[in-house]
């Protein structure tokens, strides 16, 4: 906003550059690119989605999700080189992904 652009257009460069200011000012400054342009991956919750009350709600997993250990994971299951069950024996990622995987059903018996 400080360079003259509207709140509207930074928050969308920013949701679009996921949350990189410098890619951000690029988008802004018109060098849009594949990887800055919006997709349905990185388009943020509503608010009355289950994932994003369970995240606001609890501390743990807002604590969780900024981990290097946690963006790991999610990577890794993003990228199918590892299934949840995978992880089921770890203390401090299975608690994590069982309770987002619960809002995860929740959402889909109702959605």
């Amino acid at each position: 906003m400080e360079m003259g652009f509207g709140e509207a257009d930074v928050v969308k460069a920013l949701e679009c550059a996921r949350n990189n200011r410098q890619d951000a000012c690029n988008y802004l400054l018109g060098e849009k690119t594949e990887t800055s342009a919006p997709n349905d991956l990185h388009t943020p919750l509503p608010k009355d989605h289950p994932l994003y009350k369970i995240v606001m709600e609890r501390c743990e997993i807002q604590k969780a999700l900024l981990t290097p250990k946690f963006l790991d994971v999610m990577r890794d299951l993003d990228e199918r080189r590892a299934g949840v069950v995978d992880f089921s024996d770890d203390p401090e990622i299975s608690p994590i992904l069982y309770q987002l995987s619960k809002a995860i059903q929740k959402y889909s018996s109702h959605g």
